[in-house]
């Protein structure tokens, strides 16, 4: 009855096969245990078991697999998401305790530094310059071997309570994302309830305000103009002979002045638009071209744009 089926498995030990003669199971490899030999010592079962085992394995390894790729897409997917609709990849926050609201950074490419590294450099032996939106610290990074700046904004009680730090982030967040060789790459922002700092690439070179008015040799240029503005002399004598010492073209350099003066006023509702600055200079040129058509106008010819200095009232 059970002559050369090719069955397999073990032979039950109890019931009816257990008194089975082993020879009415002949032709039938994978059978063992029972009234045969042990399953252990059989190579037909051993390699049936190891088979099974080995579909198992694969199984929970490539199910391990895909949960990983997954997982893996899905955390690109956030990344990629939050980078391009908040404008910044990375953030942290950084407990100040005492009662005080977090510091929050904001990072607009991957930094190798911490909130709290930022806020260790802020201190008066870093401090390496002043200005009117706030205090500039050089802030070394030992674990990176890098420095950067960071300017600590001046922040007064009516921006806290006029709900300005919204739009302030906002501003910064649209900087971050500037890039461009001649502007100085802005790196991050760390705020609070109370303040605000932000983080940039730091320049050796020093600021716009050392090279013009600086001590340090070397600047002849600008302290000779300086000195003549100091002196009430006239600016005439500042401007460059070599552009041009006809009455015109020095008029066109003192309109041009004029036009930066009014770009430098303190209150910026006082300060010209881009469309007036481009309208000015572009007034500049066609005078001299106007002139020159009617050589016989001396009237005109001689009359000055400005009847006085264009620096009276604006120093």
């Amino acid at each position: 009855m059970f002559l050369i089926n090719k069955l397999e498995g073990p032979v039950p030990a109890n019931g009816m096969l257990r008194t089975i003669n082993p020879n009415d199971l002949v032709g039938n490899a994978g059978l063992c245990g029972g009234v045969l030999p042990p399953c252990s010592q059989n190579p037909a079962y051993r390699q049936r078991s190891s088979h099974a085992k080995h579909i198992v394995t694969g199984w929970i390894i490539g199910m391990s697999s895909l949960l990983a790729v997954t997982i893996a897409v899905f955390g690109a997917w956030s990344l990629y998401k939050r980078w391009y609709s908040n404008g910044s990849c990375f953030e942290e926050r950084f407990e100040m305790g005492k009662g005080e609201w977090p510091w929050r950074l904001l990072a607009f490419q991957r930094l190798g530094f911490t909130s709290n590294d930022i806020l260790l450099c802020i201190k008066e032996s870093n401090v390496i310059g002043t200005g009117g939106t706030g205090i500039v610290y050089k802030a070394e990074m030992p674990r990176l071997n890098a420095v950067v700046a960071v300017k600590k904004l001046w922040r007064t009680g009516s921006d806290i309570e006029v709900g300005s730090s919204d739009d302030l982030v906002g501003e910064v967040n649209l900087l971050g994302r500037l890039r461009h060789r001649n502007i100085v790459r802005l790196l991050g922002f760390l705020h609070n309830d109370k303040d605000a700092m932000i983080v940039y690439e730091y320049m050796q070179n020093g600021s716009l305000g050392e090279a013009m008015h600086g001590k340090q040799g070397g600047r002849l240029l600008v302290d000779w103009v300086s000195r003549k503005i100091r002196d009430n002399i006239s600016l005439e004598e500042a401007l460059d002979p070599n552009v041009g010492n006809c009455k015109h073209v020095q008029e066109e350099m003192l309109l041009v002045l004029r036009i930066a003066l009014l770009c430098t006023a303190k209150l910026p509702k006082e300060r010209p638009t881009m469309r007036d600055i481009i309208t000015m200079l572009g007034e500049a040129k066609p005078r001299r071209k106007s002139s020159s058509v009617n050589p016989g106008n001396v009237v005109d010819k001689e009359k000055p744009i400005f009847s006085a200095s264009p620096v009276n009232g604006l120093l």
